[in-house]
């Protein structure tokens, strides 16, 4: 693997969540701890949850075979781990 020291510009919320989602594990691990992943990309098209590759791309590498953008793609799962399943709010 040819590793680049290139200089990543995220906001400092982004950071937050790359924290949790450690874009250089491999999406088979991502997808079982974080299913939000998996939805968001299926919703894209992109299969990751049933795909052979996941075993060993990482979400460094998904992000890059389908031209994703890594901030938009990380805050929309964090916005979806905010998320309070329906019928979880009070309800009277």
């Amino acid at each position: 693997m040819g590793g680049s020291s290139r200089t990543l510009n995220f906001p400092p919320e982004i950071y937050k969540i790359m924290r949790a989602i450690d874009p250089t594990r491999c999406m088979a691990q991502l997808v079982r701890e974080y299913p939000q992943l998996a939805r968001i990309l299926w919703q894209q098209g992109i299969e990751c949850a049933e795909c052979m590759a996941s075993q060993v791309d990482t979400l460094w590498d998904v992000v890059r075979m389908y031209r994703l953008d890594m901030d938009l793609l990380l805050q929309q799962v964090e916005d979806a781990m905010g998320e309070k399943p329906s019928g979880d709010a009070s309800q009277g």
